[in-house]
């Protein structure tokens, strides 16, 4: 894989798992909302659970997304400056 495939890879992960977290989150806050709009998929407890895992694999991918982020870019010991 490139590193632009893993990027997107990434990126589209971060995505998916915060608008779960966030879903989730309004599960465990607001159930006679969501439980109807999931079709009782997400109750309460399930929402809770859910929410309780994601936040590994969430941190997890935003430390990648962050070490890719600052791995190509160069460090200030390394630029030239011009004395004039």
């Amino acid at each position: 894989m490139k590193i632009q495939e893993i990027k997107k890879f990434v990126q589209y992960s971060i995505l998916f798992l915060s608008i779960l977290m966030v879903l989730t989150g309004l599960g465990i806050t607001h159930p006679g909302i969501i439980e109807p709009l999931t079709g009782g998929i997400l109750g309460k407890m399930i929402s809770n659970r859910i929410h309780s895992f994601l936040w590994g694999p969430l941190v997890i991918f935003l430390i990648i997304h962050i070490y890719l982020s600052m791995a190509r870019r160069p460090r200030s010991g390394n630029l030239k400056q011009d004395n004039n």
